[in-house]
């Protein structure tokens, strides 16, 4: 170099260094952020200075550590004195302006927050800046209070709640849009935090829902930090608005105190909960009844079948209306109790006390027995032969002396309350047969027998008793005649006057009452008269013109006036004539013929009749002897009637007398 040359570089040295000490540098990016995968321009600017030579370094890099080569680039005239890093590129244009260009494949995050230099070759004046690459943001999430990531959630009615947009990290800091729809909303918060180099935003919206509403409610959020960029969204959240009904419940079908009656038809009771949302749930406590829901859109609704029976009555049943959410603590209760009408039950009859057989003269009970229907208040009606027995009411029938008619009568007991009232017919019970247990009754088909001898006599001794008795006829001490049943029959054939007496029919059997046995008996007497005559010729004869006297004697109780006697003439199956006799004693009667002839011969009947037993009852009696008259024939056409009424002085009269010839007889 000659001495011209270093004079001229001395001097530019001077002017440079002067440059260098007077000039402000600069040294600034082609944008605020540089962009990752995207080239990034650095411009250092020497203000006029007149710099002939410039030097860029990221100062994180050390180009004078040993070993490092350095080169000097030149660039358009410039030179860019250098480490070896050659993975950039330099430019300068006149002026002169520097530039830097970190190329796309370089320019990574690694390059944000490096600070690069630009200074003067000689030292001096000097530019630094920072690059920073943008880092766009890429998610943005949506929360609630409860931090549930979802994208149907539940919210309450006008109860307000907080919404979070959040970030991911990004540079520079996201713009965040919140957009609602069908809500109200309240204030909105921002607040930003940093992780490492990164800035995370974080965007909080308040607001609150109500029922109703076309609209869908929504909420969604959106980030964007980059001009031009598209932005980012988060998840849309869809609200499902939570609120409790506004009107009361309703139990239908059955209202406290309705009477019901057994046997209706099935009672459906419905519980209904309109309004809310969700729908209510209802569930049921009733007789293990589930229930069977039956919603519609807006009305919650659920219904139980129930059994009109005796087991409902005084039951209750309670429907539950609750909202699904717990955290609304809606609880509605509605009950009803149910009151039910039925019969008591089918009564039954049975001796009370003593049990069957009763026994005659003591006293009877019966016990009526049911269970009480609804209303427990049980009329008792007694019947026999389904006829009310008039003075017998409670559930007790009462006889105080029992007698033989009680044996066999059919007592049946009726019970009826409001319900069969209502609805009859009421409850009739088993037909109760009353035993009783009496002393036989006996029936005579004769009380008093008067019989003329030779007569047949026949008398039926009948009993009845419970047990059933046996029956015998007696005479005095000894037993006359035997029975096997009930009845017995006293025959006497061709009766003779021996045979008067006094008879007895009895009647006995064994019975058991309780553990004790007993005997019944019953007796019953009869009287049998035999009643004869005597004549005191068996064969009386007479002669023609003589005189001759027949005598009728009546043997019976001679304390009985006769009410008439007389005789009766009779020739073959003719009649001739009726003779009044006179009464000469009790005892005889004497028919006096004078003159006997023909037509007196033929039958002479003697006939008395006797007021046995002062009731105006005549018993009759005759007794005949035939009269033989020797006398010559007569012969006449009219004989008959004209001789014998010729007869004047032929008049005879009766006496009756009365003899007690029998034993036995009063």
């Amino acid at each position: 170099m000659n001495t011209r040359t270093l004079c001229q570089l001395c001097m530019f040295l001077v002017i440079f260094l002067d440059s260098v000490t007077d000039a402000v540098w600069t040294l600034t990016g082609s944008s605020e952020f540089a962009v990752a995968g995207k080239s990034f321009t650095l411009t250092c600017d020497p203000h006029d200075s007149n710099a002939l030579a410039v030097k860029c370094k990221r100062l994180d890099i050390d180009t004078t550590a040993a070993g490092t080569s350095r080169a000097t680039v030149e660039a358009n005239g410039c030179r860019f004195d250098f480490g070896s890093d050659t993975q950039y590129q330099y430019t300068c244009v006149p002026g002169p302006v520097y530039k830097l260009t970190i190329p796309a494949n370089v320019m990574t995050n690694s390059q944000n927050n490096k600070v690069w230099r630009c200074e003067s070759l000689f030292g001096g004046a000097a530019a630094e800046h920072k690059v920073k690459v943008q880092v766009p943001v890429s998610s943005v999430s949506l929360q609630a209070d409860n931090a549930v990531n979802q994208n149907v959630i539940v919210i309450y009615e006008s109860i307000p709640n907080t919404f979070y947009c959040i970030t991911n990290g990004c540079r520079p800091k996201a713009n965040v849009t919140v957009t609602t729809s069908g809500v109200t909303e309240g204030p909105l918060t921002e607040s930003t935090t940093q992780n490492g180099d990164l800035m995370i935003t974080r965007v909080a919206q308040v607001i609150k829902a109500y029922r109703g509403g076309s609209t869908a409610k929504t909420i969604q959020c959106s980030a964007v930090n980059i001009q031009g960029r598209q932005s980012v969204a988060s998840q849309l959240i869809t609200f499902n608005v939570y609120y409790i009904p506004s009107v009361e419940p309703t139990l239908t079908g059955y209202t406290n105190g309705t009477v019901l009656y057994e046997g209706d038809n099935d009672l459906t009771v419905t519980c209904q909960q309109s309004g809310g949302y969700p729908l209510s749930i209802i569930t049921w406590s009733c007789e293990s009844q589930t229930g069977t829901t039956n919603n519609s859109q807006t009305v919650a609704s659920s219904y139980v079948q129930l059994t009109v029976n005796r087991n409902l009555n005084r039951k209750t049943c309670t429907c539950t209306v609750r909202h699904p959410d717990n955290n609304l603590a809606y609880t509605r209760t509605l009950s009803v109790a149910f009151t039910v009408y039925y019969p008591p039950s089918t009564p039954t009859v049975q001796p009370s006390g003593t049990s069957f057989p009763w026994v005659e003269n003591t006293r009877g009970v019966l016990r009526c027995t049911t269970t009480p229907g609804n209303p427990s208040e049980t009329t008792y009606k007694w019947l026999q032969n389904s006829l009310v027995i008039n003075g017998q009411t409670g559930n007790t029938f009462n006889i105080l002396k029992l007698t033989s008619e009680h044996n066999g009568l059919p007592i049946q007991c009726r019970v009826s309350n409001v319900y069969t009232r209502d609805r009859p017919p009421a409850k009739v019970s088993n037909i109760s047969t009353l035993d009783v247990q009496y002393k036989p009754i006996i029936s005579l088909s004769n009380r008093m027998v008067v019989v003329a001898e030779g007569q047949d006599v026949k008398i039926i001794c009948s009993a009845i008793g419970n047990p059933t008795p046996i029956v015998n006829w007696h005479r005095e001490n000894l037993t006359y005649t035997f029975g096997t049943d009930t009845s017995a029959t006293l025959a006497l054939e061709k009766a003779t006057r021996n045979d008067t007496g006094i008879y007895k029919c009895k009647a006995n059997t064994r019975g058991n009452s309780g553990n004790q046995s007993q005997i019944f008996m019953s007796e019953e007497s009869i009287k049998i008269y035999v009643f004869y005559f005597t004549i005191n010729k068996a064969t009386p004869v007479c002669s023609s013109s003589e005189s001759i006297s027949i005598s009728c004697c009546s043997v019976i109780n001679h304390l009985k006036p006769l009410k008439f006697h007389g005789w009766k003439h009779r020739m073959g199956n003719t009649t001739v004539r009726s003779l009044q006799g006179k009464l000469l004693t009790m005892n005889y009667n004497t028919l006096s013929i004078d003159y006997c002839g023909y037509y007196d011969s033929g039958i002479y009947t003697c006939e008395a009749a006797v007021d046995l037993h002062n009731n105006n009852t005549w018993y009759s009696f005759s007794s005949s002897i035939e009269l033989v008259v020797t006398a010559p024939p007569v012969v006449s056409s009219n004989m008959l009637d004209t001789n014998v009424n010729k007869k004047k002085k032929n008049v005879c009269d009766l006496l009756l007398c009365t003899k007690t010839r029998h034993r036995g007889m009063d």
